[in-house]
Order: structure tokens, then C-alpha cells, then sequence
């Protein structure tokens, strides 16, 4: 609600709340394990299942506000994946299954992105003997990323056989981004044509090109969504697809009902996290922890909104 010259009102709908996976699950009644039968928020697909499907999953699958109903009247999260009604639904515009939202950055930059390049490396380093460890951090070094990227430069110091083989190359999501954006122009010349996990790369930076796109055009779901199934022909190269891979064969419904999914980004509000540390560690008091903190989020919104917000806080 916003006033306006002290005369009108302006009401805005509510159409997606965008969140954390885990976060999202809490807040609008799904299960928050991810290891769970029936994990996926989207869809009624088995985690068995999910573990290999390659290809869009079939309408009949898909949660509907009727089967979302009948989920909730069953009570049994184990058989539903649904663990109560959403509160949110109460809104007028608003239902969980209808009005849903991914999470790109968990997802994508800091799930399946990690995942991808260090099996990518790990092939290249360990099964074709195509470069050495070293080669990777030479080149991410001696790149030149100019004045946009150079702060998102990844720190090479992670780099490491171990962390290729268990994919625990831990990045931020910005630092992911720029890898996975430039490492074909950092290695590709060491890899042979027509390598199977090369080309699982160069079908990764077309989906993340689409997916970063502030504007879609009509049509883009349909190759996007092809783009991901031959993608997904990741398990035949390192294995099961994880739960972060089965929600990308959601992206392209999304893309298509929500418009560009760059705009659903957690990362806006994790900007937040590193004010909400200098909070905490200013507080002495470990009374009321969290209250203390988000009065210290309100003080600081009134400094910003100059007075918008009442006069209380």
C-alpha cells in the first residue's frame, strides 16, 4: 500500500514470494528435506524417478490446486510431501501452486553450476589426463577479466584434485557464475573436439545464458527446456541427477508464466547477510538475540525510507 499526493492509495497483488529452497518450503507448508519421497514443490514425481528423468515431467504429475487440496486433507507428508496448509493461500491472489517461484541462484549457480565443473575438471585432470590441477589455476589467473569481472575473479586457492573429486569447490554464487562463463575460454583450447563432458559444459553455459537473460522472447521455454534434457544427459557421464538438476526441468514453465528468471533471484536479499553479521556482532547482549537484531534492521530502514515507515520504530 502506498500514498500517494495524500489523496489515493495504490494496492498492490502479490504474485510470487521467492526464497531459499529450504526457506520456501518452510514458509509455504512443503517438506523440508530434500532426501524425501515426494521432495519436489513443482510436481508428485518419486525421488527414485527423479534421479534419472531426463525430459519434462508429464502433466499428470504435476501439482494442481485439486490434487494440492486433496494432499492436504491426507495429512501423511511422507506419501504428500505436503506438510500443511500454506497461510499465504489466504491471500486473494495468491496460491502456493499457482503462484510458485524457483530458486536459481541455490539451484543453478551454486548447485548444479559446482557440480558440472568440477566433474568437467575432474574428467578433463583425472580420466583424460588432458592438464594438471595446476593448469586450471594458472589460466583463472592469468585471465583477464576487465572492470565488470574482476571483482567475481574466483580464488584459485580452492582449486584442488580433492575438491574436483568430492564437488566441494565452494564459491559464491557470483564467483561461480564467472567460472562457468569463462572457463571454455580459459581451457577450452587443452580439450579435444567432440568430448562427451565438453559438450555437457557448452550445453551449461547456453542454459545459464538464457536463464540470465533480463528479457525473453517467445519460444525461449521451448528450447530452453531442450537445452536441459539434453543437459540432463549427465547421468550417463557422473551419475544419479541430484534434486537441484530435477528442479530445472521446472525452469522452462516458470520462464514462460513468470517472464525472465533472473528477476526471481535469492541473491537480493542474501546482499542482506553481511549486515545482519556487523548487527550481531555489535550486540553484546545474547537476551532476545534475534529481536535485538531486527530492531537494528528496523532503525536502519526508517534512516533509508526517511520517514515512510510510522513513527514508532
Amino acid at each position: 500500500m502506498l500514498l500517494i499526493q495524500d489523496n489515493y492509495f495504490c494496492f498492490f497483488r502479490l504474485y510470487v514470494v521467492h526464497g531459499d529452497n529450504a526457506g520456501y518450503h518452510a514458509i509455504q507448508g512443503f517438506f523440508e528435506c530434500f532426501t524425501a519421497s515426494y521432495y519436489c514443490r513443482f510436481c508428485e514425481m518419486f525421488k527414485e524417478v527423479c534421479k534419472r528423468r531426463r525430459v519434462s515431467v508429464p502433466y499428470n504429475l504435476l501439482r494442481t490446486v485439486d490434487n494440492y487440496r486433496y494432499d492436504v486433507n491426507t495429512n501423511n507428508v511422507t506419501l504428500t510431501g505436503v506438510k500443511e496448509l500454506c497461510v499465504w493461500n489466504e491471500i486473494p491472489s495468491y496460491h502456493c501452486i499457482v503462484n510458485f517461484s524457483c530458486d536459481i541462484m541455490h539451484d543453478l549457480f551454486e548447485g548444479v553450476l559446482k557440480y558440472d565443473v568440477c566433474k568437467i575438471l575432474f574428467s578433463s585432470i583425472n580420466d583424460m589426463g588432458y592438464f594438471s590441477v595446476e593448469t586450471p589455476c594458472e589460466r583463472v589467473n592469468g585471465f583477464n577479466y576487465g572492470p565488470l569481472e574482476q571483482g567475481n575473479k574466483p580464488p584459485t586457492r580452492r582449486f584442488s584434485f580433492d575438491r574436483f573429486l568430492n564437488c566441494s569447490l565452494n564459491l559464491s554464487a557470483s564467483k561461480m557464475i564467472c567460472l562457468t562463463r569463462y572457463l571454455g575460454e580459459m581451457v577450452g583450447d587443452l580439450i579435444p573436439e567432440g568430448n562427451s563432458a565438453w559438450k555437457l559444459y557448452l550445453l551449461l553455459h547456453d542454459i545459464l545464458d538464457i536463464i540470465m537473460c533480463p528479457v525473453v522472447e517467445p519460444g525461449i521455454d521451448i528450447h530452453l527446456s531442450t537445452l536441459i534434457s539434453e543437459h540432463h544427459r549427465y547421468v550417463n557421464l557422473f551419475g544419479d541427477l541430484k534434486p537441484k538438476h530435477h528442479f530445472m526441468l521446472h525452469y522452462p514453465h516458470m520462464l514462460k508464466r513468470n517472464g525472465p528468471l533472473s528477476s526471481l533471484l535469492a541473491l537480493t536479499s542474501e546482499r542482506t547477510h553481511p549486515i545482519g553479521k556487523m548487527y550481531a556482532k555489535a550486540c553484546n547482549s545474547r537476551i532476545d538475540f534475534a529481536f535485538s537484531v531486527s530492531v537494528k534492521y528496523q532503525l536502519s530502514l526508517c534512516t533509508i525510507s526517511e520517514g515512510l515507515v510510522k513513527s514508532k520504530y
